[in-house]
This record gives structure tokens, sequence and C-alpha cells, in this order.
């Protein structure tokens, strides 16, 4: 029996060996410091990248789950203003997420299950941050990729996010276009749970640091800076 819900998914039938394996190599006690755990991170990476097509001007960042990367989104890419295209559970917890940061986050709300016409949304001009919802997840009603990338070129001055976690590795977007995208190991992957998958431009990190220059928190222990020098060392 399949449940098609939310999730987590079923997972992959290979699954149970892969475990197996890892767990007759002891690779669940090796020493993320270890030369073993580097090998295993460039070839994650690696794969994502080749996976989802993914330009040399975006990084790859691991975190707990990809509702952490709402929190590191609004936190590194914002300071005062977001703007969202709410269109069901996923899309709006990310906006309240903005307002629990204390951003001023302004939203652009359709009746969930309804199609999104971003032709019609207009950003405030403030906005320095837009977050977009490629497949709610509570829903299952997509974005057209081409309405994102049409929608991306209207605002070039904004940094774009963009959920991808019920649509991963399928999706594909046009990344120059885009400046974070996450999604989770335990959806489309039929991984089991436990890790997320933050997807970073080189122009968002750029903006990270630029509010850290101004003083202005963007998180300690994974703000973009400090996820960027760990990735550098694998």
């Amino acid at each position: 029996m399949r449940y098609f819900t939310p999730g987590p998914t079923q997972l992959a039938p290979i699954v149970p060996a892969l475990l197996q394996e890892a767990l007759a190599k002891d690779i669940c006690s090796i020493s993320h410091r270890s030369k073993g755990f580097e090998g295993i991170y460039v070839r994650a990476t690696e794969t994502i990248r080749a996976l989802l097509a993914l330009p040399s001007s975006h990084q790859i960042f691991f975190l707990a789950s990809a509702t952490e990367a709402w929190e590191r989104i609004i936190q590194n890419c914002s300071r005062e203003h977001t703007f969202h295209v709410v269109n069901g559970v996923f899309a709006e917890r990310f906006y309240t997420i903005a307002q629990e940061l204390g951003r001023n986050a302004k939203a652009h709300t359709v009746p969930a299950g309804a199609a999104v016409d971003l032709t019609s949304i207009a950003v405030p001009e403030e906005s320095e941050l837009i977050c977009l919802t490629h497949n709610e997840t509570s829903t299952g009603v997509a974005i057209p990729e081409s309405a994102i990338s049409a929608f991306a070129k209207r605002y070039p001055d904004k940094l774009i996010a963009v959920d991808i976690v019920s649509s991963a590795p399928i999706v594909e977007l046009a990344w120059q276009e885009i400046d974070c995208g996450f999604f989770s190991a335990q959806k489309c992957f039929g991984l089991p749970a436990g890790l997320g998958v933050l997807i970073v431009s080189d122009r968002a990190v750029a903006r990270a640091v630029s509010l850290q220059s101004q003083k202005i928190s963007v998180g300690s222990y994974h703000s973009f800076p400090a996820l960027l020098a760990m990735a550098k060392k694998h």
C-alpha cells in the first residue's frame, strides 16, 4: 500500500540494502573531519549539482530540514522586507516565519488548491526577497517553471527563493534567475528523513555578507557565510 501524502514518502526499495552497507562499513561512526567523510560529501554535492543542472554560481548547503531553510533564507537574504506568494499551508508557513523573525512581510494569497497567476502579481518596491513555492506540498498545485522564470526576470534586483520540496529532482528551474532553492531528502528522493538541501547563489551569499557587515544578525552556526566556509572544506 502507498499513501500519497505530503511526506515522508515510501523509502526507495534500495534504501534498506544501502543502510546495511553503511553499517557494515561503519560509516555512521567516521569523523566528519576525515578524508572518508570528505569523499562522501564531494560525491553527494557533485551528484546533486549534475542532477539539478546547477551552475557554478550556486553553492550546496546541508541543513537539518527544509523547514530550517525557511529561517536561514529569511535571515540571510533580507533586512526588513519580504514578499510571499501564499497558496497553501507550506507557503503560508514560509510567510509566517518571516513575520516571526521580525520582517515586514507582505503576501499575495490565493485559495488553497487554486492556480497561481504570477502575471497578475505586483511585488512592492521595497521587497528585498520574493518567496515562491513551486509545488505546494499541501495541495499538489504547481506553478510552471516558465512562469517562475518570467516572474524572476521582472524583478532582477530582488532575490528569489523557491520551495522545491515536493518537486525536486524533477523540477527544471532556470537557476541563473533563482537565488535559493531547497528540498528535503524524505520527499521525492525516497530517502530517510533528517536532511535538508539548500541551494544558494553567489548573489545571496553576498547579500548575507553585506547584512553581516552592517551588524545585522544572519544567524551564527548556520549563516550563509559560515555554511560556505564549511562547504569549501567538504
